[in-house]
């Protein structure tokens, strides 16, 4: 069947908020671009070679830790160009203590979180309860601060606990701030 045809045939079809009709794009002369209202999720993954010169991975790594941090994952939203990284961890009575960052619109915030309690098996479900003990918005963000926030959970529920080591089903995060 013609691809133009096939497109005819196809119903508008909705997804996130985003209403897509094939027979519409196709059969228009002048297509205009529409702006659409996408919530891509956040997913784990090493951090590819051309993003750590794009980012400064390098330069932030440095900040962090004494001699820098060798974290070489995050949880990215590529679509929004939001990414959430694990900088550093404490240890021993601090373990439960880590200090993230977060890209968020061109600025990097820096996040400091205290691990409550999580569960979770692998292969089932899996949670955590995570209090915010400092965030560091720039002024000219912090009318934005639930928009962070909002992304902050989001990004640390596809984090699963693990990362692209994190091997639960399904997540679930309570952040308190």
């Amino acid at each position: 069947m013609h691809f133009n045809r096939a497109a005819e045939n196809l119903a508008t079809q909705k997804h996130d908020d985003v209403f897509v009709s094939a027979k519409k794009i196709h059969r228009s002369s002048t297509f205009k671009k529409q702006k659409k209202k996408v919530n891509m999720a956040f997913i784990n993954e090493f951090i590819p070679e051309a993003d750590i010169k794009k980012y400064g991975i390098e330069e932030v790594n440095k900040k962090y830790i004494a001699g820098g941090t060798n974290s070489d994952q995050w949880t990215i939203d590529r679509d929004r160009d939001v990414y959430l990284r694990c900088v550093a961890r404490g240890r021993d009575e601090f373990r439960n203590e880590s200090t993230w960052t977060l890209y968020w619109e061109r600025e990097l915030i820096t996040i400091e979180l205290h691990l409550l309690d999580a569960g979770g098996r692998r292969g089932e479900s899996g949670w955590a309860h995570w209090k915010l003990h400092h965030i560091y918005i720039p002024p000219h963000l912090e009318a934005r601060r639930n928009d962070i926030l909002t992304d902050l959970k989001n990004s640390l529920t596809a984090y699963k606990g693990g990362g692209v080591y994190a091997r639960n089903t399904e997540y679930s995060v309570t952040l308190d701030v």
